[in-house]
């Protein structure tokens, strides 16, 4: 009886420790999955508050007279919007913003663009006011709310 009861909590210890090394499998893996995600987005940019009945025309042409209208210093050329598209849930409120969410085939000009307006709260755009954020992942961004309070104090003592 008594050997049966060390076997069980042998095993019991064993089982343990197999839980702790697939949770750290699993977190491991999880942060590889975010990373790989977040890659995969840094060429996008997301486009916040653009009414959908404001749009007159090829949603590309919208967004590439965003992009000339925020940095005039690019040229034609450089602003080669990939895809472009709307972003949203089925049960949006009718009327509301949404966001759009494009991918430029150069990084560079996406930087200068995020670059040119990182200092600016809202871009005044054909009468709307539009925000333009980096794309990142739900993970990223539950991360970055997280450390909010902590960033405002640094940005509060001039700290970047």
């Amino acid at each position: 009886m008594e050997r049966t009861c060390d076997r069980q909590e042998e095993d019991l210890d064993l089982h343990r420790q197999e839980i702790i090394t697939l949770q750290d499998s699993n977190r491991d893996l999880h942060y590889r999955l975010e990373d790989l995600e977040n890659k995969s987005r840094r060429s996008n940019i997301r486009i916040r508050g653009v009414p959908v009945q404001a749009i007159v025309g090829p949603l590309k042409g919208f967004v590439i007279r965003l992009f000339k209208y925020v940095g005039p210093a690019l040229d034609d050329q450089d602003i080669i919007p990939d895809r472009t598209h709307w972003t949203g849930h089925p049960f949006q409120t009718p009327g509301q913003p949404q966001d759009i969410l494009t991918c430029l085939h150069h990084y560079k000009e996406k930087e200068q663009i995020l670059t040119t307006v990182r200092d600016k709260n809202a871009i005044d755009f054909e009468g709307h006011k539009l925000y333009l954020f980096q794309d990142l992942s739900r993970w990223a961004l539950q991360r970055q709310h997280a450390l909010r309070p902590v960033t405002t104090l640094l940005q509060g003592r001039g700290i970047r």
